[in-house]
């Protein structure tokens, strides 16, 4: 038995106490079976318990945390754990004459480990704490106030270990501070300093709330774009100003991981000042810079247009940006000038796919104005016949011929502007595949006109109407809707 480790007897001891109150522990099973080594302390902190062991025993692996026992259960809560704990346990228990079941939690009371039977009744386990267990008023009793505070610390170690980077090294090192303090009487000393790590607590999860989350997002991103910007950069610095600057780096990066965005900002901008002062003398990095400052701008708007084999320049892209961000520029330089002869090639395509495609588009805006006018031109054979039919009955008794003559513009009614709207909404359309339904309009449209001018009076009014000679009403209108018909039919289907 050492100074911390603990057999037999005293080991028995310290289970009646840790059956009353949990008891730091500590464990070191060793490798060879027989070296095992199980302190339990009545007031020193787990951690303190842990130092103890190790160098006691001279072995690094070992689990620590609160052990408390209940009835025929032996409960160990971990802040570090081992695996198979519970059954190496549980053997070096029975050697000891303390037959306990063993069951192993993690530091928020999950079960991880157990080693249980039915265990016969002995009156090792109805044995009540001696007076002696600390419980009393003497000498080795422990600090109320202490135990609480104690407890306190040891409250705070989840909400510690869940933060990243210098933040949780920073808490954790204030943590141990005041467990060592209080351990050795400075309580007034730990309360303050475990006032301090509650106050950072709340701070770090009032930052966190969701009100500032989305803000704490942006400002994190656009600071990481800032840290990528600047590694290049530093590794081109000559040295052995290089060798500072990407430590420097390396810090703000930490800081950033722990979120402290005003300690990576100040980092940052002494970089950034540092740089100033030693400029970049790489040759190769500043024509890499120029290269890419002049081609990036280009391809990145190429790209959005979706030219040919726009995801394989897009991946070259990314491969050269991510060999520049390493410092290898030569890399780098040889996949944009690959990358800009590949554009040049993927533009001429794209010039050349969209010719054809025009090309094989048909302007119907002459086609449009011909049947307006033709429309204009019936209109005015209706007015010519008109006035004939009024000359000839001119003296005669023929009341009511005017308003009759009126109404001959009413034939045309059914010749209407639908084909004109028919026309201007192909003209209007670009697209080879949204522009086949429009031409079937179109044709659809000049059919009803076609079935129209076969029928009724438009029969007889060129040559049948007794008044005029050589009228061009049917005519007119049969020759322009033959002339769009045949302008439409130029622009064929596109190739699906």
């Amino acid at each position: 038995m050492g100074e911390f480790s603990v057999e037999g007897t005293e080991l028995k001891k310290l289970v009646k106490v840790a059956k009353k109150r949990p008891l730091a522990f500590a464990v070191a099973p060793g490798t060879d079976g027989d070296s095992f080594f199980f302190a339990l302390h009545k007031r020193l902190a787990p951690e303190i318990v842990a130092r103890g062991v190790k160098k006691e025993s001279g072995i690094n692996k070992i689990a620590y945390g609160l052990c408390s026992v209940e009835s025929k259960e032996m409960v160990l809560t971990c802040q570090r754990e081992l695996p198979a704990l519970a059954k190496r346990l549980k053997k070096w228990l029975k050697k000891q004459k303390a037959p306990y079941n063993v069951k192993i939690l993690d530091e928020n009371g999950n079960v991880i480990d157990t080693d249980i039977e039915d265990l016969p009744d002995d009156a090792l386990y109805d044995e009540e704490p001696d007076v002696e267990d600390g419980e009393g008023t003497g000498d080795d009793g422990p600090d109320p106030a202490a135990q609480e505070l104690h407890k306190r610390i040891l409250s705070l170690v989840p909400d510690i270990r869940a933060l990243n980077g210098p933040a949780r090294t920073k808490l954790q090192a204030a943590a141990k501070a005041a467990l060592d303090k209080n351990e050795t009487g400075e309580t007034e000393a730990a309360a303050k300093l475990v006032a301090a790590i509650e106050a950072d607590l709340r701070k770090r999860r009032a930052v966190a709330s969701p009100e500032t989350g989305k803000q704490d997002g942006q400002t994190a991103n656009a600071l990481v774009e800032r840290l990528k910007d600047l590694r290049p950069r530093c590794q081109s610095t000559p040295p052995p100003a290089n060798e500072r600057l990407m430590k420097a780096w390396g810090l703000a990066a930490e800081k950033l991981r722990g979120k402290d965005f005003a300690g990576v900002e100040a980092a940052l901008k002494a970089i950034e000042a540092a740089l100033a002062e030693n400029p970049v003398t790489d040759p190769l990095q500043q024509q890499w810079e120029t290269l890419w400052g002049r081609l990036s701008p280009v391809l990145l708007k190429a790209l959005n247009a979706d030219l040919p084999d726009a995801q394989r320049m897009r991946a070259a892209m990314h491969m050269a940006d991510e060999a520049a961000s390493v410092g290898d520029y030569k890399k780098a330089i040889a996949i944009a000038n690959r990358l800009e002869e590949a554009l040049k090639t993927s533009l001429q395509k794209h010039k050349e796919q969209a010719s054809a495609s025009d090309s094989a588009l048909v302007d119907f805006t002459k086609t449009r104005l011909l049947w307006s006018r033709a429309r204009s031109l019936l209109k005015a054979e209706i007015d010519r016949l008109g006035k004939e039919i009024v000359s000839a009955c001119d003296g005669e008794d023929f009341e009511g011929i005017e308003n009759a003559v009126g109404d001959l513009q009413g034939y045309l009614d059914p010749i209407d502007e639908k084909l004109e709207d028919a026309l201007d909404d192909l003209i209007q359309e670009a697209d080879p595949v949204k522009r086949g339904p429009l031409r079937r309009k179109c044709h659809a449209v000049i059919g009803d006109y076609v079935a129209e001018l076969n029928s009724g009076i438009f029969t007889i009014i060129d040559d049948g109407n007794g008044f005029v000679s050589g009228l061009k009403v049917r005519k007119v209108a049969v020759a322009a809707l033959d002339a769009v018909a045949k302008e439409l039919d130029r622009e064929k289907e596109p190739v699906a």
